[in-house]
């Protein structure tokens, strides 16, 4: 199956299997981060400015199932809470208060399925604007 503008020429029945690739572009940006020595600060940044940027552009074209988002999540999740590569430690927190915002005591991280939405309804309000203005 080809790519046209990263993203896949056919879609089938098995959504999974079609959007794997950005688990994997995700899975091997993870792991090489996760050989180094990081303090919590810089495990924030990364996940916020790379990981949880790698799927956008996927994401504001198609709708991904919550089993996927979901996938996505556990490898941010397992990211920040490993020390060194192939540890995989306790999560204390779950991954929904971690993505509170700051203010209410989380640390800002984006909900996936949320963010995926809200790209859709952007793109649907560009799509409404575009043929409302032409004749």
């Amino acid at each position: 199956m080809g790519t046209y503008l990263g993203l896949p020429e056919k879609i089938h029945w098995s959504k999974t299997q079609v959007f794997a690739f950005v688990r994997d572009k995700l899975h091997k940006r993870v792991n090489l981060w996760t050989s180094k020595s990081l303090s919590k600060g810089g495990k924030e940044v990364l996940i916020k400015a790379v990981a949880q940027a790698i799927p956008t552009y996927v994401m504001s074209c198609f709708l991904l199932r919550k089993a996927i988002c979901s996938k996505l999540s556990s490898a941010i999740a397992d990211f920040w809470w490993s020390n060194k590569a192939d540890s995989k430690e306790l999560h204390s927190i779950s991954w929904e208060q971690m993505c509170t915002q700051l203010s209410e005591g989380g640390l800002g991280f984006r909900t996936l399925e949320e963010f995926n939405l809200a790209l859709l309804a952007k793109l649907a309000m560009e799509i409404a604007q575009i043929s409302r203005l032409s004749p």
